[in-house]
């Protein structure tokens, strides 16, 4: 357990002192504003909790609530929330509900509440991995709902009584108007009656819409290793990550044999199961290629992670609208940079995890040619946690 303090200084001696032994980890989180606030916990990642005091953090309620927005969605911290003075039923406590914060971590003093929640904390059982049990099917795709008989959808009798046609006397009551806007409505012209003209009109107009609907395909963000095990499936997810920091919708995509992703639903008990994907921490990940062509059209963006180069569909790879080989540094991994190139069409990326910032000049100078599209991507231990990078990833797909 590594507790985070964005607290004011009496709220921190509150904190310290109940930990007179030093038998927790807690750490104080000192920042100019709530931007370098954001960037410090989303690049540490190592809190599992995180004390944030609505007087420590600058601005207004609405500045607290954007931060918890974004950390919500970027990290997996579990966020207690110190509201000293506010009454429970105030728009920001209901805001913070909305965000997903829990009522026992809503506090709203630094007394009594404040302390028994630290207590339960610090001296909970260590956690343990809770047996997964898959989502409940969509309602729409139950059986009962499937097999139930068509008359029960129909209107009740009261209701088809008031809904059958007009009789004739009722009819001749009707205004004229209302009688031959009825009877437009209801007029079916004859094909006898339609153009050939009109005919090609309408056709060309209804291929147009199918054209213009099967246009309408994601965007996609393929990402290969430059050998196996060098970070591909983490730097996928960062890009899922950012993506969805930018409200986009977007999803995440295995094209290779070698799955892992599926063993994580497993091992994260909040992880959602379903048919063909997880979602883990906001993150939908589908396992198989298989469901790509079904996808296509319900995302925005799609990060295609294609496993090592060396053995990746590379039809897919070439095809796809950003192109990114994850590399690395170390002697064995240099050399696998190389059989990339004679695929290269001067338009991938290459982007480094585990360069030291002091070596990163001198790896662009070694690229040539493609020090321009070198980028280095930051330490990430948790890859269902996102690094912050916002300026990284906005660069490395940028053009879409």
């Amino acid at each position: 357990m590594i507790l985070g303090l964005v607290a004011t200084e009496s709220v921190r001696e509150i904190v310290h002192r109940m930990n007179f032994r030093n038998t927790h980890d807690i750490r104080n989180l000192d920042f100019k504003n709530t931007a370098a606030l954001l960037e410090l916990i989303e690049s540490q990642q190592c809190f599992t909790h995180i004390l944030v005091d609505i007087d420590a953090v600058p601005g207004n309620s609405d500045d607290l609530i954007q931060l918890i927005y974004r950390l919500r969605q970027s990290t997996t911290i579990e966020y207690l929330i110190l509201l000293e003075g506010y009454p429970s039923d105030s728009r920001v406590c209901a805001e913070l509900r909305d965000l997903g914060i829990k009522e026992q971590n809503l506090l709203f003093s630094s007394a009594l509440p404040l302390k028994q929640r630290l207590t339960e904390i610090f001296y909970q059982p260590s956690s343990t991995i809770v047996p997964f049990i898959p989502a409940e099917p969509f309602e729409a795709d139950k059986p009962e709902i499937l097999q139930k008989p068509q008359e029960e959808f129909l209107l009740e009798p009261q209701m088809q009584e008031q809904a059958e046609e007009p009789t004739e006397e009722q009819q001749e009551s009707l205004p004229k108007q209302e009688q031959s806007e009825e009877s437009e409505e209801n007029t079916i012209t004859p094909p006898s009656q339609i153009t050939t003209a009109q005919a090609y009109a309408a056709l060309q107009e209804r291929m147009l819409a199918i054209q213009k609907e099967n246009l309408k395909t994601a965007t996609t963000i393929a990402i290969a290793g430059a050998g196996s095990r060098i970070g591909t499936t983490t730097q996928a997810l960062q890009i899922l990550m950012y993506l969805r920091m930018q409200n986009k919708a977007a999803a995440l995509v295995e094209m290779h044999s070698h799955s892992c992703l599926e063993s994580y639903a497993n091992v994260y008990s909040d992880a959602v199961l379903e048919k063909d994907c997880c979602i883990i921490n906001g993150n939908r990940l589908y396992f198989s290629d298989d469901s790509l062509p079904t996808i296509q059209k319900e995302y925005e963006y799609l990060v295609l992670d294609c496993g090592d180069f060396q053995s990746c569909k590379l039809d897919v790879f070439m095809q796809s609208d950003i192109r990114i080989i994850s590399c690395g540094i170390k002697p064995w991994e240099t050399e696998k940079i190389n059989n990339t190139f004679r695929d290269n069409d001067g338009t991938f990326r290459y982007l480094f995890s585990f360069v030291p910032p002091a070596d990163e000049k001198d790896v662009s100078a070694q690229m040539e040619e493609y020090s321009n599209y070198t980028f280095f991507a930051p330490y990430s231990p948790d890859m269902f946690q996102y690094n912050g990078k916002d300026d990284l990833y906005a660069a490395l797909i940028e053009n879409l």
